[in-house]
């Protein structure tokens, strides 16, 4: 072993506060970790433990508890630009909110609201009757997947509107048509049930709703 490599007071400096392993050292001086490491043993520097090395104190001197506090919990930073601010990953982060014992911040529940649409929709299965209508092309759905009707578990609001104007459910071959032409208008006066054929005559010759008595 060479005479003189590194100093006592050097050493300190490196090992000690700037906290350098003994194979970083070793590159500095251009030297192995093994000597480096029994210059320690001469100069009675204590050595540190693995487990030493691993802890938040060790790796983080910066990032104290109190500093964490300030930061995280009073000025409430979101973690990513925390993270940017000490150059570390979100995941060691977290590591050391765990390892502080700080609280977490609370999870607000975000609401989306739709296009085109007067409501605001939750996504929560106890609360979805009550959020149960939507709008398409201005036109009322209605959330009820038990009807024969259903369409991804919602109903045209004239389907229902006609059902209660007629006492029954409508048949396979008849559909609702809006006798003023108005889709939004959904009461019972402008409604009328008829078949597919008779639906097509009246958009394309303009004929009028016949009536029973008119058949007779």
């Amino acid at each position: 072993m060479k005479n003189n490599i590194i100093s006592r007071k050097e050493l300190i400096e490196l090992y000690i506060n700037k906290k350098n392993s003994c194979d970083k050292i070793g590159k500095i001086k251009k030297c192995s970790f093994v000597t480096i490491y029994n210059y320690l043993k001469k100069y009675n520097i204590k050595i540190r433990n693995r487990n030493e090395t691993k802890t938040i104190e060790y790796l983080h001197p910066n990032i104290t508890k109190e500093v964490m506090i300030n930061i995280y919990s009073i000025e409430k930073l979101p973690q990513y630009i925390i993270s940017d601010i000490f150059n570390i990953s979100l995941p060691t982060l977290r590591k050391i909110i765990k390892y502080y014992n700080i609280k977490k911040k609370k999870k607000i529940k975000k609401i989306r609201i739709g296009k085109k649409r007067k409501y605001k929709r939750v996504k929560n299965k106890k609360n979805r009757n009550i959020f149960g209508v939507k709008y398409w092309r201005g036109r009322k759905l209605i959330y009820n997947p038990e009807h024969h009707r259903s369409n991804q578990k919602y109903v045209f609001n004239y389907n229902l509107v006609i059902e209660k104007k007629l006492g029954r459910k409508l048949k396979r071959n008849e559909i609702v048509h809006h006798i003023d032409g108005d889709h939004t208008n959904d009461s019972p006066d402008n409604l009328a049930a008829m078949t597919l054929r008779e639906h097509g005559k009246i958009h394309h010759k303009k004929g009028k709703i016949k009536t029973k008595k008119e058949n007779k």
